[in-house]
């Protein structure tokens, strides 16, 4: 008899984990240093994908921003008491490079011009307010600012930029819901140590170290891979 497990497809796997893992797996490298100076800020970046997951495309990606939420809020609660604030920013689409490349293929394969695809697009998401997505330069400035020593009473939230896509003022049934999860990272044992100047990937955390100010890296590189970061 076969021991094989049947349901999920294996390249499941990697969906999940590219967009959850490394943020993990961040934190846990650089997260000693910050407790031992008892200041520090730790930026993940979720998705609204997390509350409007697309049922044909993006189950495993919303499954996995969703557990970064739950996570980020978690760990916020554990970490804050000793000076190092936990802050999620979920973007809505942006119009990265990979995004514009993907107006140009809508509009080519519906025989549109790009206005039309690109309308056709937020439509699909539900509607976008402000009439545009977002910029990837208005996204890295909402993440200086909350690594800044301006957002330093700001822990443990999320702040959302995605033109006006989700449409709900709170948490309903349908909705994640933000729940504390006990975190205990650094006695987990890893010989890996990511590198301090991280380029980028999905999910990953922005680390702001010292003493909250001009010490603070953002690496955005994800921004450019993907249409909801």
């Amino acid at each position: 008899m076969s021991t094989k497990r049947r349901g999920a497809s294996p390249s499941i796997v990697p969906r999940i984990s590219a967009p959850l893992f490394p943020a993990v797996r961040l934190d846990r490298a650089l997260l000693p240093a910050m407790l031992k100076q008892g200041a520090g800020v730790i930026i993940h970046v979720t998705s609204i994908q997390r509350q409007l997951p697309l049922a044909e495309a993006t189950i495993a990606y919303a499954a996995a921003k969703a557990a970064l939420a739950n996570y980020s809020k978690g760990l916020s609660k554990e970490v804050s008491p000793k000076g190092v604030r936990v802050v999620r920013v979920s973007p809505g689409w942006v119009e990265t490079e990979a995004a514009v490349e993907l107006v140009k293929r809508l509009a080519l394969e519906a025989g549109t011009g790009e206005e039309a695809a690109r309308q056709a697009l937020m439509d699909s998401l539900g509607g976008m307010p402000l009439g545009r997505p977002a910029k990837p330069t208005e996204v890295a400035e909402l993440i200086a600012f909350l690594a800044s020593p301006r957002a330093a009473a700001i822990t443990g939230t999320e702040y959302v930029i995605d033109g006006g896509t989700v449409a709900t003022v709170s948490a309903g049934n349908d909705s994640v819901r933000e729940k504390a999860v006990n975190v205990r990272l650094w006695p987990m044992a890893d010989s890996t140590r990511p590198d301090l100047n991280w380029s980028g990937h999905w999910g990953a955390a922005v680390i702001g170290r010292g003493n909250g100010s001009a010490a603070i890296t953002a690496r955005f590189a994800a921004a450019e891979r993907a249409l909801l970061v």
